[in-house]
């Protein structure tokens, strides 16, 4: 299993928002992602990297306007289920007086580039690892609160 996650260059390849990503790979450095929103409009976020561990582990922090209006932590962790599989689980979590008025279209819109977002990830970790690409499993885990998390298990080597 190659550093997907941590690779931003690669980005663009599996995630469907994603036009850039770049940054050092280092807890508390800044990165900088150049995403496509749904209506096509280019947006530059600096999330802040809270968690890296290659191969496995990223979340990242960022906010829009000021402390308290819209706050993201978003995460991606990737675990080995035995020698051919793996899981991949992503969770954002969103905070902040925006928040409740975006509910509904961060619910629909969101939801939906989420699920592409990681069957883009299954087919480059089984494309990196030269296995064929299988569909994604793709199963959605609901929680209560804010937090979404998204599971897809892949047939991939690790």
């Amino acid at each position: 299993m190659a550093g997907h996650i941590t690779d931003g260059d690669s980005y663009p390849q599996w995630h469907p928002l994603v036009l850039h990503a770049s940054g050092r790979l280092a807890v508390g450095a800044r990165q900088r992602e150049v995403v496509r929103t749904a209506t096509g409009r280019q947006m530059t976020f600096r999330p802040v990297l809270t968690t890296v561990t290659p191969e496995r582990e990223l979340t990242r922090r960022g906010r829009l306007l000021a402390p308290g209006v819209f706050t993201g932590e978003h995460s991606y962790l990737i675990e080995p289920l035995d020698s051919t599989r793996v899981r991949v689980t992503q969770s954002e979590r969103l905070t902040g007086v925006l928040v409740p008025l975006l509910r509904r279209r961060l619910a629909t819109e969101t939801q939906h580039q989420f699920r592409v977002a990681l069957e883009g990830l299954a087919r480059q970790i089984n494309t990196r690892r030269s296995a064929p690409p299988r569909p994604a499993d793709q199963r959605l885990a609901g929680t209560s609160g804010r937090r979404r998390p998204h599971t897809n298990d892949s047939s991939s080597p690790r």
